[in-house]
């Protein structure tokens, strides 16, 4: 899988939570009831249900050692903060604060063996394998509550993350249609979906069982989702859920 990813910038797979720990069950049920108590994304738009938690940590590779960053007090709640630079034209230069990732669920074996996973399919220039990672896990939850509703990523165009290596995990999925992933060459980037040359869509795709995943080598690709909507309209609602891991040398985004 890693030489595929090398060759091309990206790849899909599916992973098996119950190869990562032996409580995975129990684990799992932490991670649901996580993503079922979200806080909505402040920094989205009043009629788009998004839902999100962040938190951040180191990687210390030469030990396999994972060391989560603190959150920090932030209009009187604790906040673990984002930053992205110039890379997400919806909030240039700008750092958000989102609510962290429930403590249990952060330090469960489970969670912490996904991202030891997803960092054994990077790959650096031999420069940088003495140097710590820095590893931003988000919890992302795209809900729609009735048939009028769309709810959409951020950003909502093609992009690139910033972030070296960025990992997708889907951990849930029910009564949706939409969330197309689209892989991309890299100069399409910040453009509408509708804009690129089809020619350059290297791969379109979705996922729809759990743990189905796919990778993203930043400088290789570009890529979006589509936004979700009900699928079956005569249920009251829908979402789609997942887990985001993304990997950089640690200088890059400390701001």
């Amino acid at each position: 899988m890693k030489d595929i990813f090398k060759k091309q910038g990206y790849f899909k797979d599916k992973i098996n939570p119950y190869e990562l720990s032996d409580n995975a069950t129990v684990e799992l049920g932490a991670m649901k009831k996580n993503f079922a108590s979200l806080d909505k994304d402040p920094y989205t738009s009043i009629t788009n249900n998004r839902f999100r938690a962040y938190s951040n940590l180191i990687l210390f590779p030469w030990e396999r050692k994972l060391s989560w960053i603190p959150p920090q007090q932030k209009d009187g709640n604790l906040s673990s903060s984002y930053w992205q630079g110039n890379f997400n034209p919806e909030h240039k230069d700008a750092i958000r604060y989102f609510t962290p990732i429930d403590p249990t669920v952060k330090n469960s074996t489970l969670l912490n063996n996904i991202i030891l996973h997803d960092y054994d399919l990077t790959f650096w220039d031999p420069a940088y394998s003495s140097l710590p990672i820095y590893v931003g896990v988000h919890f992302v939850k795209l809900a729609v509550l009735d048939k009028s509703q769309v709810a959409f990523s951020s950003p909502n165009l093609v992009h690139q993350d910033g972030e070296a290596f960025t990992f997708a995990h889907l951990f849930n999925r029910v009564n949706v249609r939409g969330g197309t992933n689209y892989i991309s060459k890299p100069e399409w980037a910040n453009h509408k979906l509708e804009q690129v040359d089809r020619c350059d869509i290297m791969e379109e795709f979705e996922m729809y069982e759990p743990f189905e995943s796919y990778a993203v080598c930043d400088e290789m690709v570009s890529h979006y989702v589509s936004p979700i909507e009900l699928d079956d309209k005569e249920l009251q609602q829908g979402y789609r859920e997942i887990v985001l891991i993304d990997f950089s040398l640690m200088h890059q985004w400390i701001k």
